[in-house]
């Protein structure tokens, strides 16, 4: 079983991203599954819809998101909104190198 690492940054493709990463989990279809936001998704994780909000807010519990591009999140003006759903603000390259390097395959939203 594949351990995959669920790689977000489209705006469009944010809420199906979150849906599909918490049914991934749900489901067991992976060994392990993992979420990183960057880009313009990290803009839009502050007006998600209220079902994707819930959503967000599971993946985060459970501990399947790892964390937020800190510098897309500082150029958006949103970084204090980030850690307010608690949500880990890091070095994107660092986090995507270290489960590359973990033998997670990369799907990007």
């Amino acid at each position: 079983m594949a351990k995959v690492l669920f790689l977000i940054y489209s705006k469009e493709m944010l809420e199906s991203a979150i849906t599909i990463a918490l049914n991934s989990f749900k489901n067991k279809r992976y060994e392990d599954v993992k979420v990183i936001f960057l880009g313009n998704s990290v803009r839009n994780l502050i007006s998600l819809d209220e079902e994707s909000s819930v959503n967000l807010e599971e993946l985060s519990k459970v501990g399947v998101v790892d964390s937020a591009c800190f510098y897309s999140a500082d150029k958006a003006g949103v970084k204090d909104d980030i850690l307010d759903k608690g949500i880990t603000l890091a070095p994107v390259g660092e986090r995507i190198a270290k489960y590359v390097n973990s033998g997670y395959v990369v799907i990007t939203f």
